[in-house]
């Protein structure tokens, strides 16, 4: 059953729940900075060099002490990380399979008119242009196929998460599962 006081317990404070949020900001060097699975796996979607970005911001935050990564997020992620990099793997197939160039043969009453022998060889260049295309399609996939925890996204990780700054929970199991139970029911994230 979920909880009739849920919002009373959310929002505590009535004479305070129509004032100004006092949430610090991030860039605030008093913030700490807990990442979530979400923010872990998002960056196999962002371009290269949002990626050395990123790095570089995790390194900043790791040098301050404000990047903290909860148990549970680190394990999240590597159960997700083999579906992102399997997403990966579908596109590149994708891509390949709409390599499409197709007949490009003209009607024979138009052989020998003038153009029809630039349209055969460039239909020429076109193939190979496909198979030059396709064969680095298959090296990338072959690349992404041999990673095993050395990934761009997962290297960036092992250089910024050790046991200094990824944080246990301090509640034993039985705790979590009835914290689990209740914030499943009271729709109260995560959970």
């Amino acid at each position: 059953m979920t909880n009739p006081f849920r919002l009373e317990d959310l929002f505590p404070d009535i004479d305070s729940i129509f004032h100004e949020s006092s949430v610090s900001k991030a860039s605030s060097d008093d913030t700490l900075i807990v990442v979530d699975t979400n923010a872990l796996l998002l960056p196999y979607t962002i371009r290269k060099d949002g990626l050395a970005t990123l790095g570089t911001f995790y390194q900043g935050l790791r040098e301050a002490d404000r990047l903290f990564l909860p148990e549970r997020v680190a394990r999240e992620f590597i159960v997700n990380r083999d579906k992102k990099l399997a997403e990966l793997l579908k596109t590149l197939g994708d891509v390949k399979s709409r390599i499409n160039i197709g007949e490009r043969k003209l009607s024979p009453i138009l052989e020998g008119v003038e153009g029809s022998e630039d349209i055969e060889n460039a239909s020429k260049e076109l193939d190979e242009a496909k198979k030059k295309y396709t064969n680095a399609l298959d090296k990338i996939e072959e690349t992404v196929r041999a990673w095993s925890g050395n990934d761009p996204v997962t290297d960036i990780y092992r250089s910024v998460f050790d046991k200094k700054n990824i944080a246990a929970s301090n509640m034993d199991r039985e705790a979590l599962s009835k914290e689990w139970d209740r914030r499943r029911e009271d729709k109260v994230p995560p959970g």
